[in-house]
């Protein structure tokens, strides 16, 4: 009968080797990396009590994205997804990078060497129609003019100006 199974076997072996670089790498024990660890915790703001980490009181916060920065009112968005929806249109999927657009906005598509103009049928957002939608949002954009071979990955939506 084995007191080890092949698992405890192959963490025991890991351990040996990690002990082993740590020899190597001349490590007397793990009070350098405890005393890193407690040093990067305070800076995060998580204050450890008993060897457990609370998190400080408020949450971090949000990112501002400035739609008024030089050339972000011009409207861009890079296609992530793109779906055919019968007797509707083409869907394309992505997050906008600057600017807003609206519904019946006409916007450039760049890809495949050509330029063609579109217009903004819906503008959709986790399931809820949007009557404009700005820098920052993950968006779904439906087109009736488009057809999905037109479309790739990696296109660039653009404002029309």
């Amino acid at each position: 009968m084995f007191l080890f199974g092949p698992p405890d076997i192959e963490k025991m072996k890991a351990r040996r080797d990690i002990n082993g670089l740590k020899k190597a790498l001349e490590y007397k024990n793990d009070e350098r990396i405890q005393s890193e660890a407690a040093r990067a915790l305070d800076e995060l703001g998580v204050h450890s009590e008993a060897g457990t980490a609370a998190p400080r009181n408020s949450a971090p916060p949000a990112p501002e994205i400035n739609s008024a920065l030089p050339g972000s009112t011009y409207f861009r968005m890079k296609v992530e997804n793109i779906f055919f929806i019968r007797d509707r249109g083409t869907v394309v999927t992505g997050r906008v990078d600057q600017g807003t657009i609206k519904r019946g906005d006409q916007v450039i598509l760049q890809g495949r060497g050509a330029n063609r103009r579109l217009t903004v049928t819906q503008i959709e957002m986790f399931h809820k129609i949007l009557d404009q939608a700005s820098a920052g949002e993950n968006i779904g954009l439906l087109f009736k003019d488009a057809v999905k071979e037109d479309l790739q990955v990696g296109d660039i939506l653009t404002g029309a100006g």
